[in-house]
C-alpha cells in the first residue's frame, strides 16, 4: 500500500524475530546489528560518540547519547528495559523537533525497541 521499503523491512524483520521468539529460536546475538540504522553520533550499535567525546548532532542523537550512556551492554535479555523504554518515550516526546530527514530513522529505532528491545521485559 505504497509504504516505503524500509517500512516493510522492518516489518519483515519483526515478523520472523515474533516467529523465531514463538518457535523457541530466539537469539538476541542473530538480531543484534539487524534492521538498525546508524544516524548522528550515538545512533546505531556500537555508535557512542567516540567514548561520548563527539557532540549530538540533533534532538534524535541526543536521545540515543541519552541512551547509550544507561544501557548495561552484557548484562542479558531484560536488563535494560527501562533505558529502552526511556529511548521509545524520549522520540514519540519529542518526534517534532527531530530532523525530517531523519523521522525514518526515529521510527525505526522506536519499532525495533518496541519489539525486540521489549523482550525479557
Amino acid at each position: 500500500d505504497k509504504q516505503a521499503k524500509d517500512v516493510i523491512d522492518m516489518g519483515l524483520l519483526v515478523e520472523t524475530i515474533s516467529e523465531d521468539y514463538s518457535s523457541n529460536t530466539f537469539t538476541p546475538a542473530k538480531y543484534f546489528k539487524a534492521g538498525l540504522p546508524v544516524h548522528g553520533n550515538y545512533c546505531g550499535p556500537g555508535y557512542n560518540g567516540e567514548g561520548f567525546t563527539l557532540p549530538v548532532v540533533d534532538v534524535l542523537d541526543q536521545g540515543c547519547q541519552n541512551h547509550d550512556r544507561c544501557y548495561k551492554w552484557g548484562a542479558g535479555i531484560g536488563a535494560n528495559c527501562e533505558c529502552n523504554r526511556q529511548l521509545v518515550d524520549f522520540i514519540k516526546v519529542n518526534r517534532r523537533w527531530i530532523p525530517e530527514s531523519a523521522l525514518w530513522v526515529a521510527d525505526a529505532i522506536r519499532v525495533y525497541f518496541e519489539t525486540i528491545g521489549a523482550i525479557g521485559c
